[in-house]
């Protein structure tokens, strides 16, 4: 096994905006004096092993069960302090992985070649595919991923420039409002805290609170400063461990022959546009509410192809990968209820006009041939190709938690606390002849209603020493659920080290099951991280 040093160019702009701003402080003091310095962070590795046998390629008949699919070492670094009266926050990280056997021969097979036809012409027995390189995708150089002023402007205003991290809603696992950042997924899918996945912007954020109204506006812009890679949620089709089952080896968002690369100039998503939200948060009674509007960049990619292109031809042979600019308007609260000692919350959020793919007849789904058992029909490639559809969308959560006795039959040091969610997204101008697909590049479509539950429970011991968890979630509309049970050990102020299963089970209806949990077949994973916080 190998290091492999990522590179990948990086944007460095916002090393410097704290930079000037310090110097527009120094140049207005005899001496800049910084206060109150405090440094934190980690120390991680996280080890991840496959718990079933991957198919990472249409062709592939290696059993790769118990293969180590992740040595990942990270160091973050949180320094907080005070130049003058103000504050100042920077958050770095850095991570390197291991290249072990598995990674080493899914790059082998062409997973981050950005070749995908090499890979694909490879599969026919016709030569051997460009290696690619997923270094580029999994390791991280150290870099800035926060690095802000907070100023407090005027009396009942405070002011926070430069990047961050901006949360919204009230989700923990998959997100209705909470959609202002994208995530990067490449490297551990949604399992990870969402703090580790999201994708910091450099922001202007203000909050005003106005006593009349006993209530908080907020206002954040982003004015268009950010790398490309920090916008939109990147998911697995680039290969890698956390690429969907069979198509581990192959490059989609990467390629420019006949994948669909990313494309951050187009004219719907323009990653110099300037883009913002709104947030109103107040109380009606007991109840604590928030009012929003954000103008952001669509999270999840959808796919413009030569096809049937939306707004402008892509610039690569056959398709691009976008995330347009929408509109979300959204409510969320949070209450409780003495009835069941109840903590709720929920959330509404509505998008006009959110664009989707259609096409769920792919070329390479009516191609019936074989060659050296290969079946084009294996790779469900090329769904969504027959262009984007915009329909208004209504996304809903509901959450209850409460705390439930349990010593006495399991044993732990004090009650233990359970929650349950309830997600729905509605297609309320719905046509079935509209033939979305439910993911980019897939045929699998999508339903009026895709409704979907989680559930967690955990138990604590050995005065919280000791945590044990069970989380699962299943898919009410397209079938598939899957498992989380961990167990998290504490030691002292400093050491934490955690154990978890992946369990996936999805409703194994071949072509249909290209919906989310379909594309996680056989990823089960079993999960080791061990963190030395500081």
């Amino acid at each position: 096994m190998k290091y492999r040093k990522n590179s990948m160019a990086k944007s460095r702009i916002v090393l410097f905006l704290p930079a000037v701003l310090c110097a527009f402080f120094a140049q207005n003091t005899q001496s800049a004096i910084v206060e109150d310095l405090s440094v934190s962070g980690y120390i991680r590795e996280g080890v991840s092993m496959n718990l079933a046998d991957p198919r990472i390629s249409p062709t592939d008949t290696k059993d790769d069960k118990y293969e180590v699919s992740m040595a990942r070492t990270s160091v973050r670094a949180d320094v907080t302090g005070k130049l003058m009266d103000v504050n100042f926050t920077v958050v770095g990280r850095a991570s390197r992985e291991m290249m072990t056997d598995y990674l080493s021969r899914l790059e082998e097979g062409g997973a981050g070649n950005k070749a995908m036809l090499s890979t694909i012409i490879s599969e026919f027995g016709l030569g051997s595919p460009r290696e690619g390189d997923l270094g580029e995708l999994y390791n991280e150089d150290a870099e800035i991923r926060e690095a802000y002023f907070d100023i407090q402007a005027l009396k009942n205003t405070k002011l926070r420039i430069g990047k961050q991290i901006v949360t919204f809603g009230e989700t923990d696992f998959f997100q209705a409002l909470d959609v202002f950042h994208g995530m990067d997924m490449r490297w551990r899918t949604f399992l990870e805290e969402p703090e580790e996945l999201y994708q910091p912007l450099i922001l202007f954020n203000s909050e005003t609170y106005l006593p009349s109204f006993d209530g908080t506006v907020q206002v954040v812009l982003r004015p268009g400063l950010d790398d490309e890679d920090n916008i939109g949620t990147r998911i697995g089709l680039n290969g890698g461990r956390w690429a969907p089952n069979g198509l581990k080896t192959f490059d989609v968002f990467g390629s420019e022959t006949i994948g669909a690369p990313y494309n951050l100039d187009h004219p719907e998503g323009d990653k110099d546009d300037l883009t913002g939200a709104l947030r109103w948060s107040s109380m009606l009674g007991s109840v604590n509410y928030q009012l929003m509007w954000l103008h952001q960049f669509q999270t999840d990619p959808v796919i413009n192809s030569v096809f049937a292109p939306y707004k402008q031809r892509p610039e690569s042979p056959v398709a691009e990968a976008i995330f347009p600019i929408v509109d979300t308007f959204g409510i969320a609260a949070n209450g409780y209820l003495t009835f069941g000692d109840l903590v709720w919350a929920t959330e509404i959020a509505y998008t006009p006009d959110k664009p989707y793919n259609s096409g769920s007849s792919p070329l390479l789904n009516v191609l019936d041939l074989s060659i050296n058992s290969f079946q084009p029909r294996d790779l469900y490639l090329l769904g969504g190709y027959n262009g984007v559809i915009e329909k208004d969308t209504l996304r809903t959560m509901i959450r209850g938690e409460s705390t439930v006795d349990l010593q006495k039959y399991l044993f732990t040091n004090r009650p233990s606390l359970w929650s349950i969610q309830l997600f729905d997204t509605w297609i309320t101008d719905f046509n079935e002849s509209d033939d979305i697909v439910d993911l980019p590049a897939y045929a699998a479509t999508k339903k009026e209603h895709s409704t979907l539950i989680t559930a967690g429970l955990f138990l604590n011991y050995n005065l919280d020493r000791i945590n044990v968890g069970l989380a699962g979630g299943y898919d009410i509309t397209y079938g598939g659920h899957f498992l989380l049970p961990s167990v998290t050990f504490a030691y002292g102020d400093n050491w934490r080290i955690k154990v978890e299963a992946d369990l996936f089970y999805p409703n194994g209806v071949e072509l249909d099951d290209t919906h989310q949990f379909g594309t996680l077949q056989d990823s089960d994973q079993l999960y080791v991280r061990a963190t030395y916080q500081y």
